[in-house]
């Protein structure tokens, strides 16, 4: 049976204080690298001149990806600022084939 999964588009505003970010980046990039590699990240990276972020995750819901955004180590460390989660239903592009599986 195939785990049922949902896909989300969470956005992130970071505190304006540099060091605050530079501080936790270590760790979040780890911390986002082991989820990427669980399947669980599929891209993620700055925007807006690196005053925010963008990741795309898919993980069995919305109760997981809470759990998930409140462990990393950069909402623990206060840089996040501002959240919007979005799910997100992909339905054309290049990369579904390797989203659903089936490349």
């Amino acid at each position: 049976m195939e785990e049922c999964v949902t896909t989300f588009a969470v956005q992130w505003v970071f505190n304006t204080d540099p060091e605050v970010r530079l501080a936790n980046l270590d760790a979040h990039r780890a911390y986002i690298r082991g989820l990427a590699a669980e399947g669980k990240v599929w891209l993620g990276g700055p925007v807006d001149e690196a005053k925010g972020a963008l990741v795309i995750y898919s993980v069995a819901g919305r109760a997981e990806l809470d759990e998930l955004l409140a462990a990393d180590p950069y909402t623990t460390g206060g840089v996040i600022t501002q959240t919007t989660i979005q799910e997100w239903n992909a339905v054309a592009g290049s990369l579904l084939p390797y989203i659903s599986g089936n490349a």
